[in-house]
């Protein structure tokens, strides 16, 4: 019987972790060849008969077959070519990432600038002279005769004068400027249908910012020399990458057209980024993030705040991580809860990934990887290697058993370990590619379940009972401070109080029996009157366990549990089924 009902509570806990799965395979597809993930378009290149095409996550075929095909930019682009550079030099052309050509094969050099909008393509000529800008393996020279420039779409040229490979290119989004000199260069941008240069020549070095002025003085457009944040402004956000003003003078921020988006703002700075603004106080020794209009998402309080160094936007997945000058890591969603903590008193770079702001980040310890994750925190299990994320990936390639497997934020494992190459995963993670041998790959299609959002996640957060009018209820590991704040750290950030230590749970007689809270004692592993007893936190149990106890752990000591493990609480439907399988295991007992 007791077998029975063991087997019951294993398929409970079965259910209950498949539920908060926050990633699962949709399908795998078996694919030959050589293939190459195209992560930016969820496509791939894959040889075929004659070469090579792009093909879509289902096989299909989008593009023409090439001789030659190579991604560029994580597959935003596509270098193609159907004979070799060495029988001609202007042999190169340029697809888009559905297979689309977008210059016909007739350029030496192919380059992209701005977030990859801005195409620079080289016409290239050969050279008796010493000197060229470019040479081939024959060691043959050329230099640039014409630059053909696409931008969304459009097209512009460039002569040997106006553009060598020399000159140094600064990307200012919809403008670019192109410097010749340290004091001379020109603006090229595009607006209303039309391409736009303007020569800058004078006897100071030329400020290649995208607007300057500002405080008492009016802020100038650089590239247009047009006045902006102003009602006369007709210049659009498309028009521009910063699209949003601090007016130090005044305290508050503008949109192009002059419009205040928020005012009386005290702090000692606030600087613009794609899709928030930095704000800064006490000296610059603290920031934060605030949106347009005002609303403070992650307070001012922290010394480092996770931000993608290539997009310079926060909250790309939904969480951005904070460090705070001890060291510990905090994530956040775009309300401004706090979704998960790693107190572990680290330099901000130990934690690794942040500087892409992913999800997950992971930190080295005793030779042993520790996974932390938005949603779920330090995860229990450590691994020999993992590699960083990228900003919307919710999924981490770690490797066990000296092969390489990828998990999710909750810890489930999505691709299995048995992989001797390491997976390439797509940007946004709807796809990993695994290399099982030569020239033989598995294509995983992934998606991702509600279940996996921080509602089904260790946090420090109060939950919807506020607005109810019902009493808020704290989640794992998290205590209310006696002025209101809602924390897991070992002191109150606002007030300095120190967490109230644990009430401890009565130990275990020395008969095998117990005292529940309730006043009954048993000899089971549940209270026949009440609740089962309290299993320790996610926290605790890692700290009981693993090597990451040599770091400071922010979980209150646990009391003495059963060998059930923790999980975060599945869905309602699934509550009522564990519920009464629970039930039914202890009436069985």
């Amino acid at each position: 019987m007791k077998k029975l009902c063991l087997l019951l509570v294993a398929l409970v806990m079965l259910l209950t972790a498949s539920a908060l799965a926050d990633a699962k395979v949709e399908k795998t597809t078996e694919l030959t060849g050589t293939i190459t993930l195209c992560g930016y378009s969820n496509h791939y290149i894959a040889r075929v008969e004659d070469g090579y095409a792009l093909f879509d996550s289902q096989g299909n075929m989008l593009s023409a077959v090439y001789k030659s095909m190579t991604a560029v930019d994580d597959g935003k682009y596509l270098k193609v070519q159907n004979v070799s550079s060495s029988s001609n030099i202007n042999c190169v052309g340029l697809l888009d990432s559905q297979g689309r050509m977008l210059l016909p094969m007739e350029y030496g050099s192919i380059i992209t600038y701005h977030a990859k909008e801005w195409v620079f393509a080289h016409v290239l000529e050969r050279t008796d002279g010493d000197v060229g800008e470019y040479s081939d393996n024959k060691g043959n020279k050329y230099i640039i005769g014409r630059t053909d420039i696409l931008y969304d779409g459009h097209m512009t040229h460039l002569d040997r004068e106006e553009y060598n490979n020399s000159y140094r290119v600064t990307d200012r989004g919809p403008a670019l400027y192109i410097k010749i000199t340290d004091n001379e260069g020109y603006w090229l941008f595009y607006r209303n249908d039309a391409f736009c240069f303007r020569r800058v020549k004078q006897d100071s070095r030329v400020d290649t910012s995208e607007f300057i002025g500002g405080g008492k003085k009016s802020v100038i457009h650089n590239p247009t020399e047009w006045e902006a944040f102003t009602p006369s402004c007709t210049l659009t956000p498309d028009d521009v990458v910063q699209h949003v003003w601090y007016d130090s003078y005044n305290k508050r921020l503008l949109d192009l057209q002059g419009n205040v988006l928020a005012e009386n703002l005290t702090y000692d700075h606030v600087q613009y980024r794609t899709n928030y603004v930095e704000i800064e106080t006490n000296s610059y020794k603290y920031s934060g993030v605030m949106t347009f209009d005002g609303k403070v998402i992650i307070p001012p309080k922290y010394t480092n705040i996770a931000r993608d160094i290539v997009t310079n936007r926060y909250f790309a997945s939904g969480y951005n991580g904070a460090v705070d000058e001890d060291g510990n890591l905090y994530f956040y969603d775009a309300a401004g809860n706090i979704t998960a903590s790693a107190e572990y008193q680290l330099d901000y770079n130990d934690y690794k990934g942040l500087g892409n702001n992913a999800p997950i980040v992971y930190v080295k310890n005793m030779g042993k990887y520790l996974i932390i994750t938005a949603t779920h925190g330090t995860l229990p299990e450590t691994y020999e290697e993992a590699l960083t994320c990228g900003e919307m990936q919710k999924v981490i390639r770690v490797k066990k058993d000296d092969n390489w497997g990828v998990i999710d934020m909750a810890g489930n494992v999505v691709v299995p370990f048995e992989y001797s190459y390491t997976p390439s995963v797509s940007y946004d993670g709807s796809l990993i590619l695994c290399q099982e041998g030569m020239s033989k790959y598995v294509l995983y299609h992934i998606t991702y379940t509600e279940e996996g959002s921080a509602s089904a996640s260790w946090t420090e957060t109060r939950t919807s009972g506020e607005e109810t009018g019902s009493e808020p209820v704290l989640n794992e590991g998290a205590w209310e401070c006696v002025c209101g704040t809602i924390t897991n750290g070992k002191f109150c950030p606002e007030c300095g109080t120190k967490k109230p230590e644990p009430t401890p749970t009565p130990a275990p007689a020395e008969d095998g029996t117990w005292t529940c809270s309730c006043g009954s004692v048993n000899n089971g592993k549940f209270c026949l009157s009440a609740a089962p007893r309290s299993l320790p936190s996610p926290s605790a149990a890692i700290a009981a366990t693993s090597p990451r106890a040599l770091l400071p752990s922010s979980a209150p000591s646990a009391a003495p549990s059963s060998d059930i493990p923790c999980a975060a609480p599945p869905s309602p439907a699934g509550q009522l089924f564990v519920c009464a399988l629970l039930a039914f295991c202890i009436a069985l007992w």
